[in-house]
């Protein structure tokens, strides 16, 4: 009796922990520590039906990640999928959890041509009553969420590389014209003025056809005065793809708008049956991009489209094609998930550092440690040419005529990004006089 009790305890003790190192993050720093640290987001997007069933799911989602996004639950076949009535079950539930967590929550997504309900899709309305459908449906939505969704997909995939860049076969195109596109960005913007407003597609993180198509569309946006703040780069892409320069030169191209970009929907597919340096593989690619976007200004988060290959759509959607995400079927860790939180950690360590700006004559002079001659500037995301100077031991970093630039009362950002592609901090310079040596420093 007493062996079999013995036995009967060693056992509930084995499955006890066996129970909790399936648990999310158990006896390991995971993402998000080092994301906070970094003062960056790295997260995830949710299937509702995992998340409301498995709790291991929604413990992973909460220690690795600071910021979430739903694949379908605000979509809008899904929260509005009859003329005049809304089901926000499954997003109040995702709002919810992001509160609680403390976790930033994006929104996919406001406007696009697919999963739309059979009364959209099958109805007959005229350009005027489109319009209010659309208004009707973002000021209902985003009103419902206002303050509480850290950045929205407001327009998702409306180009093409075709003669006007305009998706036709979408209703809203077809039935609105293109102008659908900047009346959702400022429908939006009256919705939630404190949002991010974003324009996401696919396929345009480098430089070709569709990519020139979404600088085209964000660059006439801008200029009208359309309230976008950033682009999404979805990067699905298969194990081996690598960051190379022209995927610098699009990012800053975007920058140079006044833009923030987000790699919104990452995942890394893996011919199957694996070979035996696949994995691998993928984890040089899930390094590459995420040292990518912690060493460019404007990358503000990196979100994968998933993170357990037990709930994938790529399998589904790229037949013989699976095994994409951070982690495996059992919710453990991959070689990819080590990749990521091991480039978190590096751009931790040797960053260069802001210490002071100031305005100099018509020079803005950045003064810090870290800074050598192939260090780059960026003001709000924009690269700026700097010269560079010794004063007391320190480098400076010179920025010509940047007084014209910031005006008396703006409040800038300001980041350095050494040779070897580490990024300081943000720091905020705020302008306060007019005078030679003016100059205010906020970190």
């Amino acid at each position: 009796m007493k062996l079999r009790i013995s036995v009967t305890s060693f056992i509930t003790l084995f499955v006890s922990f066996s129970v909790l190192s399936l648990s999310a993050g158990a006896g390991r720093e995971g993402l998000r520590a080092p994301a906070l640290d970094r003062e960056f987001y790295i997260g995830a997007a949710v299937d509702m039906k995992p998340f409301h069933e498995d709790e291991v799911y929604r413990n992973t989602l909460a220690e690795e990640f600071n910021v979430i996004v739903a694949e379908n639950a605000f979509k809008f076949e899904n929260i509005h999928p009859e003329r005049g009535r809304y089901d926000f079950a499954d997003a109040d539930a995702l709002v919810a959890f992001a509160s609680e967590h403390a976790m930033k929550l994006r929104g996919h997504t406001l406007v696009w041509h697919r999963q739309l309900p059979a009364w959209i899709t099958g109805g007959e309305f005229t350009r005027e009553e489109a319009i209010e459908i659309l208004r009707d449906h973002i000021e209902t939505v985003a009103g419902r969420y206002r303050g509480r969704i850290w950045a929205w997909d407001v327009v998702n995939e409306a180009v093409e590389a075709n003669e006007d860049g305009f998706r036709r076969d979408s209703f809203w195109y077809r039935t609105i014209g293109p102008e659908y596109v900047q009346m959702a960005f400022e429908m939006a913007r009256n919705a939630d003025p404190d949002a991010i407003l974003y324009y996401n597609d696919f396929d345009n993180e480098g430089m070709n056809s569709r990519s020139n198509a979404v600088y085209r569309l964000l660059s006439d946006l801008t200029r009208r005065g359309a309230p976008v703040d950033g682009v999404g780069w979805q990067m699905h892409v298969p194990a081996g793809f690598r960051i190379k320069n022209q995927h610098r030169e699009n990012a800053r191209r975007l920058g140079a708008l006044g833009l923030e970009l987000s790699i919104t929907e990452l995942d890394v597919r893996i011919r199957m049956p694996a070979a035996p340096d696949a994995y691998a593989k993928q984890a040089a690619t899930y390094r590459e991009v995420t040292g990518f976007c912690l060493s460019e200004p404007a990358c503000r988060s990196l979100v994968t489209w998933g993170f357990t290959d037990r709930h994938s759509w790529i399998p589904a959607f790229f037949p013989g094609e699976g095994d994409a995400l951070l982690f495996d079927n059992d919710l453990q860790p991959k070689p990819a998930y080590e990749a990521v939180r091991g480039a978190l950690r590096a751009s931790l360590l040797g960053r260069p550092q802001i210490r002071e700006a100031r305005i100099e004559g018509r020079d803005l002079l950045i003064a810090g440690g870290g800074f050598d001659r192939k260090s780059a500037v960026f003001l709000d995301w924009r690269r700026q040419n700097a010269s560079v100077a010794k004063a007391k031991g320190n480098t400076m970093l010179l920025i010509r005529g940047a007084a014209a630039r910031i005006p008396p009362g703006q409040t800038v950002s300001l980041y350095v990004r050494s040779g070897d592609g580490k990024l300081s901090p943000e720091f905020r310079f705020t302008r306060t006089g007019d005078g030679a040596d003016d100059g205010n420093t906020t970190k």
